[in-house]
């Protein structure tokens, strides 16, 4: 992925701001990369938002896939359904630069092409 999209998804990740679904400190970050399949990843500490883009950075596009599908799950926000749009028409906004979207098939994110 590009860089810009990268920091557009790792602010979506820290969820600075009234434009993103849920807002994730240092605990609740290295909580969301083990729900996403990446306890690799601990907060140490530092500037939330940098150190979001350093582990999307050293993520194969396999992760990156599944940190995108957590992103869009309701599972990740308690099936609040408006924190769910608001994460999809997020998502959607910071990725379509890249060729894809995404959408739920039932409750299961899935990628389309654009």
């Amino acid at each position: 992925m590009d860089e810009n999209t990268l920091e557009k998804v790792a602010n979506f990740i820290c969820g600075n701001g009234d434009d993103y679904p849920q807002y994730r400190t240092s605990s609740q970050l290295t909580a969301f990369f083990a729900r996403a399949g990446l306890p690799r990843f601990v907060h140490d500490g530092s500037t939330r938002v940098w150190w979001v883009l350093d582990c999307l950075k050293q993520c194969s596009r396999e992760e990156l896939a599944a940190i995108l599908k957590r992103l869009a799950s309701p599972k990740e926000y308690g099936g609040d359904k408006v924190k769910v749009a608001q994460a999809l028409r997020g998502l959607n906004e910071a990725v379509y630069i890249e060729g894809f979207r995404l959408r739920l098939e039932g409750l299961e994110p899935k990628f389309e092409k654009v």
